[in-house]
């Protein structure tokens, strides 16, 4: 009996002298940790057991929620560079299209200038052409005009007027106006007018008349 009691109370003083010690090296450490000596809740949370009993502190937290917007952060950063490389490689494309869109108006631009020009000289050719016209009708009238009083005219007096005309050196136009009366007449009045000229003169209008 007295046996038993012995070893029980060695066994209570072993019990009570492991808890003084846990006790105290528990203490030690929450004295460590408040004077940041370690950072024992930490070491304390990776022992089994143990570390179900200190719970996390906020360092612990934040650097957990740190992590977590770290990685969010990278997970938003990636995705937003690919939305973003979509819309440049779009951007590029439509770039593109535009610039040869630019192009081939830039050629059509360039080929309906041409055209224009073309336009623009034919359009000056024809009013050079209609004032031309014009021209050679008034030109016509007139002669047309001169050959009809010629012909109500007596032959004589005709040819005495064509001759002056013939005569006058001063004005070109003049030497070819007697020619060209001659040539709007009737063959019959045209013969009686060379008839009353000089014969020489006669022969030199006759040739001329015979030369255009």
């Amino acid at each position: 009996m007295s046996q038993n009691s012995s070893g029980l109370t060695t066994q209570t003083l072993l019990l009570i002298a492991i808890s003084i010690l846990f006790f105290m090296v528990i203490m030690g450490g929450v004295l460590a940790q408040v004077f940041g000596l370690i950072d024992i809740i930490s070491y304390a949370n990776d022992v089994p057991v143990i570390g179900e009993v200190f719970p996390e502190t906020e360092e612990d937290n934040q650097d957990e929620e740190d992590d977590e917007d770290k990685n969010s952060d990278d997970e938003d950063k990636i995705t937003i560079t690919k939305e973003e490389k979509e819309k440049l490689d779009d951007l590029e494309s439509k770039k593109e299209d535009l610039s040869i869109r630019e192009e081939k108006l830039e050629e059509k631009e360039k080929q309906l200038e041409e055209k224009v020009k073309e336009l623009e000289k034919s359009k000056v050719e024809v009013e050079n052409r209609e004032k031309e016209l014009t021209l050679l009708k008034d030109e016509n009238e007139r002669l047309e005009t001169l050959a009809n009083t010629y012909k109500e005219m007596r032959a004589g007096d005709a040819a005495e007027i064509l001759e002056e005309l013939a005569k006058d050196d001063s004005d070109l136009a003049y030497q070819q106006l007697h020619i060209d009366i001659l040539r709007e007449l009737p063959t019959d009045h045209k013969a009686d007018i060379l008839t009353e000229m000089d014969p020489d003169r006669a022969k030199e209008i006759t040739q001329q008349l015979s030369s255009h």
